[in-house]
């Protein structure tokens, strides 16, 4: 009798129960409570304390939103880190009773100050919002925080929604929308649900939603962040429940190129993105975040050289080398927009006709030159790429080691504080083509000679050039081709302690090189 009952009651309770409108991806982007992360730099917390004080307060007093501190112990993770990380982000959410996570990092850089800030969803760790700011040339921490600030609500402000049903009661909700947010009395307003979400295939982050419109409420009273109304149409009904998202309450306005009014079409869209060949046709590609050089610039440089160098006595002495090897690694790092540090390690092995009457017939020498300095940049535009004007003072240490033969040619070193110019200008409009030179030379350089010396004192030169042509590969990487030039020279007077006393020496190499450059 009890199953007869139930049997026929059935069809009426399951036609009375509400049809529940709530997707999983509508439950996902639904973020109330948020955490922010420990902010990130590279000038040991300048920039870092500041900005995160700054997100704290913006997301605290903003009554979308609720501030959920959260307790990260370990290592500060960047907003790059994460992104290929999203177990990373479930550990660091933890047990914490937030919905998302923002990330941020500050990188001081040649270009100026960098900012990257990105939004993480705890429930499946993945990047759904990011924005970034570069070439902020303003350094001050005041403006930073300004900018962070700005970026802040700029991503909170691209939720696929502009706020929340936080209650029903029969055909009366509650919004968390007032008039902070523009909405006005008797203003009626969409209420939906999402029921996809579109994101890119690679990183994740939203680029689109797919809604269902549920229905349309009248506000019938509005306070300063919450507001109150009535339902005047629903799909179904009760289809409007706690967490729907209210959309569309401020119109969207375009411009008259981007409606077509002027004859222009609106090119906004993933088709104008970098990565838009990632998935997409007949030889689709992979792409990669473009990492924008921010700490300095590493080479590698392999070539020939000639050499001439002439020892002047009575019997002069010369010898010289048609091509032999050379390698050279150099870098530099920025410090700030302005100044950087630069250094260099030259090494060559070669081999020469001896010119004295004793020892071998050949004379092995090897050559080593270490050059440190500091520069101060006149860079004509923010880009890396650009072209610039490098004033560098610094030390150099140059040695070319020679066989011991008696009376014959000497192993000379010469060193002191070099000064000159580097620089290099883009020759294409799309930076791919450059040219360089330098030049330098050694204020009052100091001569060593062994074994013994060949006059009493010595009035030393140095002078160096050079000239390159660089080819960008990439954003990061730059195959570039040099020739150099160094002349070593030397009077002397008096008499030494060698037996054969000279009045000069001099040296000279010409070398071409080809390598690679990397940015980083």
């Amino acid at each position: 009798m009890l199953k007869l009952i139930c049997f026929l009651l059935f069809p009426v309770f399951a036609f009375a129960l509400p049809s529940e409108y709530k997707s999983p991806a509508d439950e996902l982007i639904t973020v109330q409570k948020i955490s922010v992360l420990p902010v990130a730099d590279n000038l040991d917390g300048i920039y870092s304390r500041p900005v995160e004080e700054v997100l704290n307060e913006e997301i605290d007093k903003n009554h979308h939103w609720q501030l959920i501190p959260i307790n990260a112990v370990g290592p500060i993770y960047s907003p790059e880190e994460l992104e290929y990380d999203p177990m990373q982000v479930k550990k660091i959410a933890g047990s914490t009773n937030t919905d998302a996570l923002i990330a941020t990092k500050v990188t001081k850089g040649p270009s100026g100050i960098s900012i990257n800030m990105s939004m993480f969803l705890k429930q499946d760790g993945k990047l759904l919002f990011q924005e970034k700011r570069s070439k902020i040339s303003a350094f001050e921490v005041r403006t930073i925080e300004r900018i962070a600030s700005e970026m802040l609500n700029l991503l909170l402000q691209r939720m696929p929604y502009s706020g929340l049903i936080l209650s029903r009661q029969g055909p009366r909700v509650t919004l968390n929308l007032g008039t902070e947010d523009g909405i006005k009395i008797n203003q009626v307003v969409n209420i939906a649900q999402v029921i996809e979400l579109e994101r890119h295939p690679k990183f994740h982050f939203l680029v689109g939603t797919k809604k269902q419109t549920l229905g349309k409420v009248k506000l019938l009273k509005v306070d300063k962040s919450l507001s109150f109304g009535a339902i005047i149409t629903e799909i179904e009904e009760t289809a409007i429940q706690p967490g729907a998202k209210v959309i569309g309450f401020k119109p969207v306005q375009y411009s008259e190129a981007e409606s077509g009014l002027l004859g222009k079409q609106n090119t906004k869209g993933l088709h104008t993105r970098p990565d838009h060949k990632m998935s997409f046709g007949e030889k689709a590609i992979a792409w990669l975040p473009k990492r924008t050089p921010t700490f300095g610039r590493v080479g590698l440089h392999i070539g020939g050289s000639t050499f001439t160098g002439k020892l002047s006595q009575s019997t002069p002495l010369e010898a010289d080398s048609s091509l032999y090897p050379v390698l050279a690694f150099d870098g530099e790092i920025w410090v700030t927009p302005k100044w950087s540090v630069h250094a260099k390690v030259k090494q060559g092995i070669l081999s020469a006709d001896n010119p004295s009457s004793s020892g071998p017939n050949d004379l092995s020498m090897s050559l080593s030159s270490y050059d440190f300095s500091l520069g101060y940049n006149f860079r004509l535009s923010q880009e890396v790429w650009g072209p610039q004007v490098i004033l560098k003072v610094g030390s150099t240490n140059y040695k070319l080691y020679v066989d011991d033969v008696p009376n014959g040619l000497t192993t000379l070193s010469y060193s002191g504080i070099k000064i000159g110019l580097s620089g290099s200008a883009p020759v294409t409009p799309d930076q791919q083509w450059s040219v360089g030179a330098d030049f330098y030379w050694v204020i009052n350089p100091q001569l060593t000679e062994t074994p013994g010396t060949s006059g009493n004192s010595a009035d030393n030169s140095v002078s160096l050039f050079g000239i390159n042509v660089g080819k960008k590969l990439g954003v990061n990487l730059q195959a570039i081709g040099k020739f150099n030039l160094e002349m070593y020279s030397t009077n002397f007077s008096g008499t030494g302690t060698r037996s054969t006393p000279a009045t000069s020496a001099s040296q000279r190499h010409a070398s071409v090189t080809a390598g690679l450059n990397y940015f980083f």
